[in-house]
């Protein structure tokens, strides 16, 4: 029986598998199996010197993660995405050796991303931040290696949506404080940033995070094209998902909306940090030694992380939102948006 079992959730497209296998093949640990849970058609792949099995599994990351965990027996699991890449001949060794030092815990890497084609910055800071460690910026595509026993005791992942089953099982984690980080940087693909657009892709991951935040639920339940496969991205076009925001709210009734609004402020205010951590960031790549120990996150973890708890504050910067949402929406309004993707009109 291996040790490990490597999960990996794919969907037909098998080129970018082959080359995280090929890094697999040269790793210094050996000692494990890869499950490919299947949400496609099966393809054959190269005879690798590990065992190699497909699981055919319903389409859906969560499902096909937890089919994948049940196709073995491996007392570690490690997930991790078609298009993951590893930076070291030696971190899978390192990261088992540090879990096994935390009995009953769960660890991710950091990032780094191994096609960006746009040069630094924007990239460099989504792979500082996630190295900070902090909850809701640990996503799926930074592994997940976790004992078979823990797994199972959390329930495995959320089936509920075809995506945020990484950000649902990781509140766990961080609920139980026994999440830690790895020593190294896992490698994830920058090609939905390139095809989307980053600023597109970043604000609608950052709507994608307030609606969760808040339970409206039925924002994903009627939003199909809020999740798209790799090989599915083109440019992005946040109208629609505004506009369905605009209608859920209105159909929520003005007392409702406006107590969603306010959730929405509360959100911004738990996030604030980031602001903090781009200044330090910033003042950093320019060269300025003293924001190795980011003095400005430093400072709003001491003093306004408190400070912003109060009504007020979820409330003035529920109204930022709200009109930045709203300037952004009429921005755009004179141009038709495709009917193809204006959805939850007809609901």
């Amino acid at each position: 029986m291996p040790f490990l079992a490597i999960i990996i959730p794919v969907l037909d497209d098998k080129e970018p598998l082959e080359a995280l296998l090929d890094d697999l093949t040269r790793q210094s640990f050996q000692d494990f199996e890869v499950v490919i849970a299947n949400g496609g058609e099966p393809f054959t792949l190269a005879k690798r010197p590990f065992p190699v099995k497909q699981v055919s599994t319903p389409k859906g990351r969560g499902a096909q993660m937890n089919a994948g965990a049940r196709g073995g027996d491996s007392p570690y699991l490690l997930f991790l995405h078609a298009d993951s890449r590893l930076c070291s001949l030696s971190m899978l060794e390192r990261a088992l050796s540090k879990l096994q030092k935390h009995p009953g815990f769960a660890g991710h890497f950091s990032l780094f991303f191994h096609d960006a084609i746009k040069g630094p910055g924007a990239f460099d800071y989504l792979a500082a931040k996630s190295r900070t460690h902090r909850q809701r910026t640990v996503n799926g595509d930074q592994g997940l290696m976790i004992e078979r026993s823990y797994f199972e005791t959390l329930g495995g992942f959320s089936e509920e949506l075809p995506f945020l089953e990484d950000q649902i099982f990781n509140e766990k984690l961080f609920s139980d404080k026994k999440f830690l980080i790895f020593d190294d940087a896992l490698g994830t693909s920058a090609r939905r940033f390139h095809v989307e657009g980053f600023r597109a892709r970043y604000t609608l991951m950052a709507l994608i995070m307030a609606m969760h935040h808040i339970g409206l639920k039925e924002f994903f339940q009627r939003a199909p094209e809020v999740y798209r496969e790799q090989k599915d991205a083109s440019e992005l076009d946040l109208r629609p998902f505004l506009k369905l925001i605009q209608r859920l709210y209105r159909e929520k009734g003005p007392f409702v909306a406006f107590k969603l609004w306010i959730q929405v402020g509360g959100y911004i205010c738990q996030e604030a940090w980031q602001l903090f951590f781009l200044a330090d960031y910033l003042f950093l790549k320019k060269g300025i030694s003293f924001a190795r120990k980011r003095p400005f996150l430093a400072s709003f973890d001491r003093v306004l992380k408190y400070t912003l708890i109060p009504p007020i504050a979820p409330a003035c910067l529920a109204m930022i939102a709200y009109g930045y949402f709203m300037i952004y929406l009429l921005h755009f309004s004179r141009k038709p948006i495709d009917k193809g993707v204006a959805f939850g009109a007809d609901r």
